[in-house]
């Protein structure tokens, strides 16, 4: 039998992962999204090709099914790389297989992008926020470790694990800037860029094979600098730079774009608990470099990876879920137990043996931990958010027109083509002296 929405909130005691508060702000307010985009391919090419494919994207498709569909692309690409090699060292990966990574990165592509041009179509929302950057997470571990299955990462794995934190702490980045500044910020090379280069090397590889990534650059000592190898550690230092230059904005005060251009938008006080999810995040660096090196990652390396992978995910969509409801991040998040437990176990074991638990698995037992419980978040979340804006998550509840569709969207967003568009709505904005729900969300629900 299905519940009414007090009925719910009342018999769930503040709902299954929200407070009364976060789905109260969710069920009131619309979704205010702010963001600077518009990177160079996105400007030159790919969002006049994006405008134009959304038109024939039908009214009835709901923006988070386009979301799934695109990160089931991903993960058959990821599954099918990761058969053929399962510990990141074979070179005998069938040439078929980059061709398909590079075909599921463009899809994956493409329908991210269509999303969210079909939500501000038919419904924005809380819903779309938190599936498409949810999504995003995920993928961005698919896409890691299909990479360092091809460029033979395995046989370097320090710089295997190294890779996947960094890109998943940069990914995390991108949106602590968006909970302090109440902005997404994306650099005018960026992800799309990103996307095309894993595209372009992944057709070199169908061409050419994985031996192209071990050709030698640099020998000395026992020290072997392949073209693989290279492409990693640039492809780290971008990442790096990002990471400085979101510090940088969100607790260095240095001024967004859109700033830059004039809109201020109020951002969070930076207090106690604002650095919460840094704690997080930095917690769980320390336990994977802990268990890194006491030799955890040698037992297994898929399943290490994976462990960490989705440790950091359920960091992320928590983090976008608090950004979406006005909540708090809260220190000691449930993605830390498993982590938490294996490190004590590993450095106990290191001492005495294996005392409370063998490492293999522990190893094993912390990835089904994590699994389930990122699994569970996501759904619980899913539940509460759906309850409270009384909309359905794969469908559209209400067609555009309904007095109850969340279609449009408030907020302002630069493209890299709408400069003008966008402070021609600041100024009117600025201006208005009506109470509208997004004059009231903007100077009484942002700071």
């Amino acid at each position: 039998m299905k519940l009414k929405k007090d009925e719910f909130n009342k018999k769930m005691n503040d709902g299954w992962v929200l407070t009364n508060k976060q789905i109260d702000y969710i069920s009131r307010y619309p979704l205010f999204y702010n963001a600077w985009a518009g990177s160079v391919l996105e400007l030159f090419c790919f969002q006049r090709f994006w405008i134009w494919l959304a038109k024939f994207v039908p009214a009835s498709l709901a923006p988070s099914t386009l979301t799934l569909i695109g990160l089931t692309f991903n993960l058959f690409g990821c599954i099918t790389v990761i058969y053929y090699s399962p510990d990141f060292k074979s070179c005998e990966i069938p040439r078929f297989v980059p061709l398909l990574l590079a075909l599921s990165t463009f899809l994956y592509q493409t329908l991210d992008a269509l999303d969210g041009k079909q939500a501000y179509k038919v419904q924005n929302s809380a819903i779309e926020e938190m599936s498409d950057h949810g999504c995003d997470a995920i993928s961005t571990v698919f896409v890691t470790l299909s990479i360092a299955a091809l460029l033979q990462l395995g046989n370097n794995p320090f710089l295997l694990v190294t890779f996947l934190i960094i890109s998943l702490v940069a990914f995390f980045f991108s949106h602590f800037v968006s909970h302090v500044t109440h902005c997404m910020i994306f650099g005018r090379i960026d992800v799309t860029e990103a996307q095309w280069g894993c595209i372009f090397g992944y057709i070199l590889t169908t061409i050419y094979g994985q031996k192209i990534w071990l050709y030698p650059l640099f020998e000395y000592s026992g020290l072997r600098l392949t073209l693989g190898n290279l492409l990693v550690l640039a492809g780290i230092a971008l990442l790096l730079c990002s990471i400085c230059e979101n510090i940088q904005i969100s607790l260095m005060g240095k001024a967004t774009p859109i700033e830059q251009m004039g809109i201020m938008i109020p951002r969070k006080k930076l207090t106690a608990a604002t650095y919460n999810p840094l704690f997080a995040v930095g917690f769980l660096i320390t336990c994977c470099y802990i268990n890194y090196f006491y030799g955890l990652m040698k037992l297994n390396q898929l399943v290490f990876l994976f462990l960490y992978g989705f440790s950091f995910t359920k960091l992320i969509i928590t983090l976008v879920l608090v950004n979406v409801s006005k909540g708090e991040f809260e220190k000691m998040n449930t993605s830390l137990i498993a982590p938490s437990l294996l490190t004590i176990n590993c450095l106990v074991s290191h001492l005495y043996g294996d005392f409370f638990m063998n490492c293999y698995t522990a190893l094993l037992c912390s990835l089904i931990w994590t699994i389930m419980d990122c699994g569970k978040y996501i759904t619980y979340a899913t539940w509460d958010v759906k309850y409270a804006l009384d909309a359905n998550v794969f469908s559209i509840k209400y067609p555009v027109g309904h007095h109850k569709n969340k279609a449009g969207g408030c907020g302002f967003y630069f493209n890299g083509r709408n400069t003008e568009e966008v402070l021609a709505d600041w100024n009117k904005f600025k201006n208005d002296e009506t109470n509208s729900p997004m004059r009231e969300i903007f100077l009484n629900h942002l700071d």
